[in-house]
């Protein structure tokens, strides 16, 4: 298991999270397109979050041993009504990738979720291509719900989006 910790993401994180939105490798892995990104629009995009905490909690995903952010992991869109929320992943230091910090960043957004938001449902968009990525969510647990045809435009073509979810009484602590 990474020796990692999540904490709410802070205004110091932005510059390092703006040169991930800014790296097009980083970016192709993702289910959103790739476009430049100011460091104003970070700032913008941090204050619109801090004003909007109600239906979105974005985590910072921390390496213990030097305290570097490594990643993000968010529950958008929640809804508290249905009890939902869309996860989103990033890892975005590339010396932490296939090492296991996506599972515990995933699972640890999940319990939380579940455990302390009270949601019922927790559904993500990936790139149908993205096999690491599929593989990663279906190990804690989320299943595929569909495939939205053409859903996302990168890198000069469309690309399907696959979707899938957990629901709580799916969920198991330690997956």
């Amino acid at each position: 298991m990474p020796d990692c910790y999540l904490r709410e993401i802070t205004h110091t994180d932005i510059k390092v999270i703006h040169t991930w939105r800014n790296d097009k490798a980083i970016v192709d892995g993702l289910g959103s397109t790739y476009r430049y990104v100011n460091l104003e629009t970070e700032e913008q995009w941090f204050t619109k979050y801090q004003n909007n905490r109600a239906t979105q909690v974005r985590l910072a995903v921390v390496n213990k041993s030097d305290d570097v952010l490594i990643g993000m992991v968010s529950l958008v869109q929640i809804d508290s009504l249905a009890r939902t929320a869309e996860l989103a992943l990033q890892i975005g230091n590339r010396n932490f990738w296939g090492c296991g910090v996506g599972k515990w960043a995933t699972q640890s957004a999940i319990t939380h979720a579940f455990n302390n938001l009270n949601l019922n449902r927790v559904y993500l968009y990936v790139l149908v291509e993205n096999k690491s990525a599929q593989a990663v969510y279906q190990s804690t647990g989320f299943q595929e719900e569909g495939i939205l045809r053409q859903a996302i435009y990168k890198s000069g073509e469309y690309r399907d989006l696959l979707v899938m979810s957990i629901l709580h009484n799916e969920f198991v602590v330690g997956n």
